[in-house]
């Protein structure tokens, strides 16, 4: 992940919705490795997305990104299948 090619504006927006997502997981009781979130926003980022509420919906496992499913909103993520693989 090469963060040099954002600007500051951008990574303080990556930042917050990162710590704004691990706030929720919490709240909620959600396991979600930090590692994995930040994984999920730089992916999003590289994609153009730079809302920090989307960023935030992503880095949970709420939404893909670019979206694909009905409205343009990216399938939903159930929550319990977070960290296991298929």
């Amino acid at each position: 992940m090469n963060v040099a090619s954002y600007t500051q504006a951008e990574l303080r927006h990556f930042q917050e919705a990162l710590e704004r997502a691990a706030e929720e997981a919490g709240a909620v009781g959600l396991d979600v490795p930090v590692e994995l979130m930040a994984k999920r926003v730089f992916s999003a980022a590289e994609k153009g997305l730079r809302d920090v509420d989307t960023l935030k919906d992503v880095a949970l496992g709420k939404e893909a990104w670019p979206p694909t499913g009905e409205n343009g909103r990216g399938p939903a993520i159930d929550p319990a299948t977070l960290g296991t693989r298929s």
